[in-house]
């Protein structure tokens, strides 16, 4: 099948991990969208939360870290004593059959809904770390 392929000719990946410019997250993942990638998971929520999608022993074990820690001031200071919780995580999921179960770990509470081969969850609140369990 057809395959794209983009090339950034410069610094941006130094210049975002430097500043956090959100002209360059901004400009990085309209490159990405453009490719047409089926995600098997995609998410609406702040640019602080990091997704990573694991599977283990059937089950789809989708990983939300909470990376919102402000910035330091000074190169020695590499404590932050304070996390804001993230509100209203949304993901959406392609499954094509309704799934078994789906948890939150540790145990709390998340909405979800299955229609049309999407599975639709909602995380209220994501302090620092939360593991969604598809089954």
């Amino acid at each position: 099948g057809a395959r794209s392929i983009v090339a950034i000719h410069g610094p941006a990946f130094r210049n975002y991990f430097q500043g956090h410019y959100p002209l360059v997250r901004s400009y990085l993942r309209s490159l990405i969208k453009n490719l047409g990638i089926n995600w098997k998971v995609t998410m609406d929520a702040s640019p602080q939360v990091e997704l990573v999608l694991r599977e283990k022993d059937d089950k789809l074990v989708i990983n939300l870290l909470n990376r919102g820690a402000s910035e330091t001031t000074m190169p020695r200071r590499v404590m932050f004593e304070e996390i804001a919780p993230v509100h209203n995580v949304r993901l959406k999921v392609d499954l094509p059959e309704a799934p078994r179960n789906v948890r939150m770990v540790p145990d709390a509470q998340c909405l979800y809904k299955y229609e049309n081969g999407v599975l639709e969850i909602t995380v209220p609140v994501l302090h620092i770390h939360t593991a969604i369990v598809v089954e």
